[in-house]
């Protein structure tokens, strides 16, 4: 009640501002299904989903980068020709665009330092080149650079992955980083060890 919070919709039963401030984590959970979650084998994801916001209206096509740039970009291409890195369909990608509507983007305008973490090489998907300057990650961290975990300069294959708890138990400062000035930290990481 001593949220001051705005209505959304007409009837006012969704209401916004309550997160103004906070700090946002932001899991995205690769290869990973609703059945997969239960009290006894998951139980962390279990107090996730118990607990915390589930957000359970989605549409993913089953590729990770695509379900990766609807988290960001709030949005999803109408045609395979608009993807970000040049491919072969679109030489030019869209890397020269303005993505200023990006969520990293718009954390960023209200002080918040944005992290983003992934156990596979930044070439993968052009990771390394679209997520900062283009979508707004002031700090990247990927599986080569991740010089605090054991393995993390063998080549990444599915019997070799780097496991996501370890990402976040060995770079936790990094995970919660708030740069100077800043008033909170809007950290994202898509996880690997689901494959």
């Amino acid at each position: 009640d001593d949220l001051d919070l705005t209505p959304y919709d007409a009837a006012g039963k969704i209401r916004t501002g309550m997160m103004n401030g906070q700090n946002v984590v932001l899991i995205v959970i690769e290869s990973g299904e609703w059945y997969a979650i239960n009290r006894k084998y998951t139980p962390t994801l279990y107090s996730l989903a118990d607990q915390g916001i589930s957000m359970v209206r989605y549409f993913a096509r089953d590729k990770t980068n695509h379900s990766e740039a609807i988290s960001i970009l709030g949005s999803y291409p109408a045609e395979l020709t608009n993807s970000i890195a040049p491919s072969l369909s679109n030489p030019d990608g869209l890397v020269d665009h303005n993505f200023a509507f990006t969520l990293p983007n718009i954390l960023q305008n209200d002080n918040y330092t944005t992290n983003y973490f992934h156990a596979n090489s930044g070439e993968f998907y052009w990771r390394g080149d679209t997520f900062g300057d283009l979508y707004g990650f002031d700090h990247q961290t990927f599986k080569d650079e991740m010089d605090r975990i054991d393995r993390y300069d063998e080549p990444a294959d599915v019997y070799h992955l780097l496991r996501d708890s370890d990402v976040i138990s060995n770079y936790l400062p990094e995970f919660t980083r708030t740069d100077e000035g800043d008033e909170a930290f809007f950290t994202m990481m898509m996880t690997i060890t689901g494959h």
